[in-house]
């Protein structure tokens, strides 16, 4: 070997390891399991969409399960509907061997100055904590409130608009917008807040003086007595909603 050809060799070898340290710097970790405590293929298609938002500082592969959210199925007040996501969050978990987190996806509609608001709660579970959050919320019309005791969510709407609402896609909010608005994007919003929260543990986790809420169905609330504490009324059964 000629001294002249001895630079291009060791340059060679740093240019070759440099590349393998960029390759080794930008290699992606595997995809983790996370469960959502529904079969719905819209929440499902919105929650898969929204983590990979996040990427690469989450990697999660959904699948979805069946999951009971311990509320009656159109929950009314905040209340009832964050326990709803944190109990489907918490099922979901526990249904899946080997998941790294749960997440529970519930709809609810709030009273606000005499109508109803439509809102997305979010609860994520990690085994340990729970963090939760909540979307923009955006008022029922009238007409369909008045319906909603009578017919239940879906129905109510189409039974006003005439239109489909398209419960596993892009829902009545999408219809009334004109693709501006829908409920896929309204539920990565609530699961955008929550991520938002495990991406910064530092300002919202143990560490931060603060804890994640305690499970609600390991402390004994019941839908039941979240409405009495609050002084809800009780839920008509034909208040209905998915």
């Amino acid at each position: 070997m000629t001294s002249a050809a001895t630079p291009t060799l060791l340059f060679g070898y740093a240019a070759a390891a440099g590349l393998a340290y960029i390759f080794w710097r930008r290699r992606k970790p595997p995809r983790q399991i996370a469960v959502l405590g529904s079969t719905n293929p819209g929440k499902l298609d919105a929650c898969q969409r929204g983590v990979d938002a996040w990427s690469p500082n989450f990697r999660f592969t959904f699948i979805g399960v069946n999951t009971d959210s311990g509320v009656s199925e159109q929950p009314v007040g905040l209340d009832e509907t964050l326990l709803g996501a944190r109990n489907r969050a918490a099922g979901a978990l526990r249904a899946v061997a080997g998941a790294s987190i749960g997440v529970g996806l519930e709809s609810g509609v709030l009273q606000v100055e005499g109508a109803l608001f439509d809102v997305c709660a979010c609860a994520i579970f990690d085994g340990t904590h729970m963090c939760v959050g909540l979307s923009s919320s955006w008022p029922l019309p009238p007409r369909v409130a008045l319906e909603l005791d009578r017919l239940g969510y879906n129905a109510a709407f189409e039974a006003v608009t005439a239109a489909p609402a398209d419960a596993d896609g892009a829902g009545a909010l999408s219809q009334l917008s004109d693709g501006v608005l829908s409920r896929p994007a309204q539920m990565q919003e609530a699961l955008n807040v929550c991520l938002l929260q495990l991406r910064n543990p530092q300002l919202y986790g143990p560490a931060s003086g603060r804890p994640y809420s305690p499970i609600w169905e390991n402390s004994g609330e019941t839908p039941e007595r979240v409405r009495r504490n609050s002084g809800a009324e009780e839920t008509p059964d034909s208040l209905r909603k998915f």
